[in-house]
């Protein structure tokens, strides 16, 4: 199966089996990989020869497979697949005590999302609390200045979209920040109105593979129709 296609509801709904099954079908060949480059590891250590491309390669497979199984549970879960909308992150899923970063005239310190199995981590604000203070310095042309530093303190928390608060929505959301499968969820919306609410799994393979994304609550103004 290389692609999946649907133009009404029943086709939607067997796209999702056909995509638990291609799920089942990514796992097993990961773990095929997993196996065999585990055996080369082994193999290396007992030669004596380099092991850590067979160490780094072991370490690839169990990130793809985490995302598989991720994505797996998701539509077990009830989730579909949505479109790669452009989303305004508002809460990220990490296992850091504390937020990255240095001491910087950055003004907002934006944290990322970890890749994590399900179930570990907690969800936070992707802005963290960030501590100021101003210092001097000479410019190029030797004339005195002030700037100002910042660096993040503390996790923020979750600041739930204005927008979307309804008792409805804020318990869908709160439901599925509880299953902590998703990397990262995020508001979907313009000025028009009609914002959703979409769940990313960000996938390990390269940097710029956009992942996979999930829809999680819809909300619609009748009003402004």
């Amino acid at each position: 199966m290389y692609e999946l296609l649907a133009s009404s509801r029943d086709e939607l709904n067997a796209a999702h089996s056909d995509m638990l099954a291609w799920c089942d079908q990514k796992i097993a060949q990961m773990q095929q990989e997993l196996k065999e480059a585990n055996n080369l590891y082994d193999a290396a250590v007992q030669h004596k020869w380099k092991a850590s491309p067979f160490k780094s390669q072991m370490a690839r497979c169990v990130r793809i497979i985490t995302f598989y199984n991720k994505v797996k549970q998701a539509v077990q879960a009830g989730f579909y697949i949505v479109p790669n909308f452009p989303m305004d992150v508002f809460a990220i899923r990490t296992t850091k005590a504390f937020p990255s970063g240095e001491r910087s005239q950055h003004s907002s310190h934006t944290q990322s999302a970890m890749q994590l199995p399900a179930g570990l981590g907690d969800y936070v604000s992707p802005r963290p609390v960030l501590e100021r203070e101003e210092e001097q310095y000479k410019d190029s042309d030797g004339k005195t200045k002030v700037r100002t530093l910042s660096w993040p303190k503390a996790w923020r928390d979750i600041q739930f979209p204005m927008v979307m608060a309804h008792s409805s929505i804020m318990t869908r959301v709160s439901d599925t920040l509880r299953l902590k499968l998703f990397d990262e969820l995020g508001l979907c919306s313009d000025r028009r109105g009609d914002p959703m609410i979409l769940g990313k799994i960000k996938c390990p393979k390269h940097q710029y593979h956009p992942g996979i994304t999930f829809f999680i609550a819809w909300h619609l103004d009748l009003r402004r129709l």
